[in-house]
């Protein structure tokens, strides 16, 4: 067994709007499947209006507009590469609330355009969001804490500010060349492993 992580293309996804240059704004990725926790996000993204009427809230998703996203929200339905990028560097917080992922590329692509990352510990994420350090992350389905974590970051820039540089030197280090030689490496070692099983049973 060998852990070799995914990879972010950072020669797109990188940053274009420095942090100071961005309007303090929220984007997510919405998704009908439940896993993906869009409903906890939309509850927690509801509040915040409530608090914050003029903060800036986008999604946007391969799925229609559904009829639950409140018009407040911006939605942008199948994005280009291009313009996700672009989202990702006009806003400052990046959120997810699902309940369980991979190795979740869009975080990690936000964060690679440096986005300040609040979200939950889904399980894959753990490479490169650490509670505290590149992140804020609560438990899946705990909304009120979301809200508190989001709150925090919205309230203090210089927490939001240290996410945000800490997030996107975390996903520097994933890059499709490291993943490469990793997987090449460990690919070499299972054939010199077998090439010497068949030496031995000859």
């Amino acid at each position: 067994m060998r852990h070799i992580p995914n990879a972010v293309d950072q020669r797109h996804f990188r940053i274009v709007n420095t942090s100071g240059s961005r309007q303090l704004g929220i984007i997510g990725v919405y998704n009908f499947q439940p896993m993906k926790g869009s409903q906890d996000a939309l509850n927690v993204f509801r509040r915040l209006h409530q608090r914050y009427p003029d903060l800036r809230i986008s999604m946007f998703g391969t799925d229609r507009r559904g009829s639950e996203i409140p018009a407040w929200i911006e939605y942008f339905k199948n994005p280009s590469q291009d313009l996700i990028r672009d989202l990702y560097n006009q806003h400052s917080i990046y959120v997810s609330a699902s309940y369980s992922e991979g190795w979740a590329l869009p975080s990690a692509e936000a964060m690679a355009c440096g986005c300040a990352f609040v979200g939950t510990d889904s399980g894959g994420l753990r490479d490169y969001a650490i509670n505290g350090r590149t992140a804020l992350l609560s438990s899946p389905g705990d909304r009120d804490a979301m809200y508190e974590n989001l709150c925090r970051v919205i309230e203090d820039p210089d927490l939001r500010s240290r996410l945000q540089k800490a997030g996107t030197e975390s996903i520097r280090q994933f890059t499709w060349e490291k993943s490469g030689a990793l997987m090449e490496k460990y690919l070499q070692e299972v054939v010199e492993r077998d090439q010497r099983e068949k030496r031995c049973s000859a």
